[in-house]
């Protein structure tokens, strides 16, 4: 262990101690089809649900990889804490594939392929529809399963902690796939506390803080801080599905109201989604004072989008102040930047020449000027990172107002690509040429800094 790391927990640890110190505060809770209250978790409920999965996983080697197929709800985060628990390597992925073929299906697949889990984690509904696929998937079907909807209340009473530590892998996380081909990002207890962190102060959160999360569990955004930072600062979730959302986003901001919630994020679709889908007739029905930070991150952020959110919603009392556009990705385990908190500062948005951005050069244009584009920042990069904007190719540092791939480091990276030591070699490892500078993260989004900010272009 290292100073850095003195009086780090784990993720397990925190859980643990919190059922301790706040047995009855609230930790979760489940809104079926995004309105009505279907679970709640306290921390002790929580713990004790996590033990019992814990419980059930006795025997297995710690290592072991499990495949975790739920709809959004607590049995996912119960059945994820219980294998962290357990010191076994949860691995999240979407249940709406059992009920498709083709693509879906076929990254199904190949996460299953490359993770080698020895068991499945679901529930009894889930798990009976596998069987169809027999035909197409034996490796899946045979694999071991346990419902962790079966298991009795209690079955974890006589569990006790293990001997955690710092250095094992916490879970991995993959990609959607764009392809049939997901890589699994090798995610580290440290790390994955070290951005704990980092989200925190980043994004302001306080013991009053409470944040509603729609994102997939199965994505990073999602599970990282849609799921996970909750635990780690104390703090209750509001769950709902990300169909839910995406039927009827009114029960996104419905919730934000009954709820009081502080903060909560989304991809800029979500805003978008927002705009077009909430008649002016519901706004007098939505109260958003309390919510201070509005995450938007995992696509390209649209200054258009802000604006227009930020003055359709000002009637509910939301401030464009609220906005916090970030930028990161699965490799970096979340965040790579984000605004500093600052009261009353809406996010910077430079006003750029759409003739020079094509030659990947930046300069600033006037706001009344032909073939203009306006960037949002993404924030500066976040505590202890280091960002490096170089030439793809040449692998050389581009000049001030040039833009190039960004390569970041920082020591809550993901530790590389499960099973992939040649890819890992090129995108965790890679050094910038003449100096040897290094190892950074190549993210392979293209990019530019100004006064200290990120803003971000498009993709390699």
């Amino acid at each position: 262990m290292t100073e850095t790391d003195a009086g780090l927990q784990t993720l397990a640890q925190r859980l643990q101690a919190r059922a301790g110190t706040e047995p009855e505060g609230q930790a979760f809770l489940h809104l079926k089809d995004g309105e009505a209250e279907a679970g709640r978790l306290t921390w002790r409920e929580f713990d004790a649900a996590a033990r019992d999965v814990a419980a059930s996983l006795a025997g297995r080697a710690p290592g072991e990889r499990a495949l975790l197929l739920y709809r959004a709800g607590l049995d996912f985060i119960t059945a994820f804490m219980g294998c962290l628990y357990a010191g076994i390597l949860p691995v999240a992925a979407p249940a709406d594939t059992l009920g498709h073929r083709g693509r879906t299906l076929a990254q199904l697949l190949a996460t299953f392929n490359d993770a080698r889990p020895s068991i499945l984690l679901s529930t009894g509904e889930l798990l009976g529809s596998i069987g169809a696929l027999e035909a197409q998937a034996p490796d899946l079907c045979r694999t071991d399963q346990l419902d962790t909807t079966a298991i009795a209340p209690g079955t974890g009473a006589s569990w006790r902690p293990r001997g955690e530590s710092l250095d094992e892998i916490a879970y991995l996380q993959y990609s959607s796939g764009s392809t049939a081909s997901p890589k699994g990002v090798v995610v580290g207890q440290r790390e994955l506390v070290r951005m704990m962190e980092i989200i925190s102060q980043a994004y302001g959160y306080d013991r009053e803080s409470r944040f509603v999360c729609w994102m997939p569990h199965y994505h990073d955004y999602g599970l990282v801080q849609g799921l996970l930072h909750p635990i780690h600062a104390g703090i209750p979730c509001i769950v709902m599905s990300s169909a839910s959302f995406i039927q009827r986003p009114y029960r996104w901001l419905a919730a934000m109201t009954k709820y009081a919630v502080t903060h909560s994020a989304g991809p800029n679709f979500a805003y978008d989604h927002c705009l077009r889908r909430i008649p002016e007739a519901q706004l007098g029905e939505l109260d958003l004072r309390a919510w201070r930070f509005a995450g938007n991150g995992a696509e390209p952020v649209r200054a258009k989008t802000l604006e227009e959110f930020a003055a359709k919603f000002a009637a509910c009392g939301f401030r464009k102040a609220s906005f916090y556009p970030s930028y990161g990705l699965a490799e970096a385990t979340l965040l790579v930047s984000g605004p500093k908190p600052a009261a009353g500062a809406a996010p910077a948005v430079l006003t750029l020449k759409a003739s020079a951005l094509e030659q990947d050069r930046v300069e600033i244009a006037g706001e009344g000027a032909a073939g203009i584009r306006h960037i949002p920042s993404c924030g500066n990069p976040v505590e202890g990172a280091a960002i490096r904007i170089l030439d793809p190719e040449s692998r050389r540092p581009r000049p001030p107002r040039e833009i190039g791939e960004i390569w970041v480091a920082h020591g809550a990276l993901g530790r590389g690509y499960w099973n992939r030591p040649e890819l890992t070699q090129e995108f965790f490892q890679a050094r910038i040429a003449d100096s040897g500078e290094g190892p950074f993260l190549r993210t392979g989004d293209l990019g530019f800094l100004e006064e200290g900010q990120v803003y971000i272009v498009g993709r390699k």
